[in-house]
């Protein structure tokens, strides 16, 4: 009767087989292409082009294959931030108002949106307001409607 004798790799050899396993099961994309399938436009979809600065951007998925997005906004120039909101479906069409829904545009400034489902086809917005000269927080329902 034969018997096999043990055989050990050297690492080089180990580690290249490993990669080779590796790639087999988890493919990646040729060096240069997208691993991503752009969906919308190839360059992103305008969300608020409005004057001056809109910064603090956050998203939440809609729950139908579009996005709810809210952000602060200073369009008037007076460095008063308001918060802005915009849904747009899933071939990245504005739902509300170009340029974004005002969810408060009140006097002083209205800084650092966060946003969340409801839970029912809508989003809660909260940020941080200034508007009685004192940071307080205020908060904001919207539906899929606007």
């Amino acid at each position: 009767m034969r018997h096999l004798s043990e055989k050990r790799l050297s690492l080089p050899v180990a580690i290249t087989i490993i990669i080779m396993f590796t790639l087999l099961l988890f493919p990646m994309a040729a060096p240069g292409e997208p691993e991503a399938h752009v969906v919308w436009s190839q360059d992103g979809i305008p969300i608020s082009d409005a004057t001056n600065d809109q910064v603090g951007v956050q998203v939440i998925s809609d729950g139908s294959g579009g996005a709810f997005i809210t952000w602060a906004d200073d369009r008037l120039g007076n460095d008063q931030s308001d918060i802005y909101a915009q849904r747009v479906d899933s071939s990245g069409t504005e739902q509300w108002t170009s340029d974004g829904i005002p969810v408060c545009a009140t006097s002083h400034k209205q800084e650092w949106p966060r946003i969340c489902s409801d839970g029912s086809d809508g989003a809660i917005i909260a940020w941080n307001d200034n508007r009685s000269g004192d940071w307080s927080i205020y908060a904001q329902k919207v539906d899929s409607s606007g």
